[in-house]
């Protein structure tokens, strides 16, 4: 049905068809990265703002395509300017790999003092768990930036407040942040 529905020619269902259809394909039960990546280049020639956060995560990680981090940047950059929470996380995560500090202190504080409630829009089309994992990214970030005094004045006690806030928004994420810490990847 989400094949037909992405042919349809109905840009909106057609649209979030496409990203669906990503999103099956990258899942464990149907798992086909290259049709993942395919079906979110759809969506995103449509206008799909998620799925070009997907491409963008794709490029980073190298999910089905050559891992090709200015693609990456060029999509999450995108994705974050109109107006994706989880493309500015992403893109914060990029720019604290990279080692570009301050704007990952800059976009990642923003993302951390987000109130999605008042500043989030329901038209945004976006999921709750995806505003919930990029608040837990943008604390986590930022508070590794202010406990090591990386692009902001260092802060301690703020940087465990944010450790904590970042558990509460998705104690996975933060578990695998504080683990990726632990073996000097973060």
């Amino acid at each position: 049905y989400f094949k037909l529905a992405a042919n349809d020619g109905d840009p909106k269902a057609s649209i979030l068809a496409q990203t669906a259809l990503g999103y099956i394909y990258s899942g464990a039960e149907h798992r086909d990265l290259a049709q993942s990546f395919y079906w979110h280049s759809e969506a995103c020639g449509n206008g799909s703002v998620e799925s070009q956060v997907a491409i963008g995560v794709m490029y980073l990680y190298g999910l089905g395509v050559k891992q090709d981090w200015a693609n990456a940047l060029i999509c999450l950059s995108e994705a974050a300017s109109d107006g994706s929470l989880y493309g500015k996380a992403t893109l914060a995560y990029f720019y604290y790999k990279r080692k570009m500090f301050t704007n990952a202190a800059v976009l990642s504080n923003r993302i951390a003092f987000f109130d999605v409630k008042e500043e989030c829009c329901i038209d945004a089309n976006c999921l709750k768990n995806f505003l919930e994992r990029a608040k837990a990214m943008g604390c986590f970030i930022y508070a590794r930036c202010l406990q090591r005094g990386l692009g902001v004045a260092k802060d301690e006690e703020l940087a465990r407040e944010l450790f904590s806030k970042s558990v509460t928004y998705d104690a996975a994420l933060a578990a695998r942040y504080q683990r990726m810490v632990q073996h000097g990847d973060l």
